[in-house]
């Protein structure tokens, strides 16, 4: 199993991480998670999801938290979430990491 996921930049992953992700040969069958961090409380995972597909991953689960986001305007006001991640999205993160382990053994 194998964890894809960085800060979002404009609704989306990290740029180096979509062009990892696009480099990769096929690995069908293979089990997947999707993560981030972002400054609103929604998140956006279909572009990677699109692509993780794309190479045959299975996606198993995706998680989700605040992130310190800085980006353009926000920087001119010291951003939005500052201290997240946080204890309470790490314990949340920990039920995600344990849930996986659970329902797909350990890695």
């Amino acid at each position: 199993m194998i964890g894809f996921g960085s800060g979002t930049y404009w609704w989306r992953h990290h740029w180096a991480l979509l062009k990892l992700v696009e480099d990769l040969p096929r690995m069908e069958g293979k089990k997947a998670f999707i993560f981030s961090t972002a400054g609103m409380p929604w998140y956006n995972h279909r572009a990677l999801k699109r692509e993780l597909k794309e190479k045959g991953f299975q996606i198993v689960g995706e998680f989700s938290c605040r992130g310190w986001d800085t980006n353009g305007w926000l920087a001119k006001i010291g951003g939005i979430n500052k201290g997240h991640p946080n204890e309470k999205d790490l314990e949340r993160v920990r039920r995600f990491a344990e849930k996986l382990k659970l329902n797909y053994g350990e890695y």
